[in-house]
């Protein structure tokens, strides 16, 4: 995204980078605290539907942001 992109621009350094995006995480941290054990049950199975169930699998393949990221290793 363009936000995450202009913040992490101006950085020099890995170091920097890994920083500036560990303080925009901490925002998204904060939210799932914030949710109550009902909400992060439902989210958890929500994606472990979404996993387990072949025709969603399948479906949710050719959606890019939907997909998980291999890290450099992994490919």
């Amino acid at each position: 995204p363009e936000d995450i992109y202009a913040a992490v621009d101006s950085c020099e350094t890995a170091q920097e980078i890994w920083l500036r995006v560990q303080q925009m995480m901490k925002g998204s941290d904060i939210g799932i605290q914030r949710m109550g054990k009902k909400e992060v049950v439902e989210l958890k199975a929500e994606r472990i539907s979404k996993i387990q169930d072949p025709l969603a699998l399948m479906a949710n393949l050719n959606n890019p942001y939907a997909s998980p990221a291999l890290h450099q290793d992994q490919s």
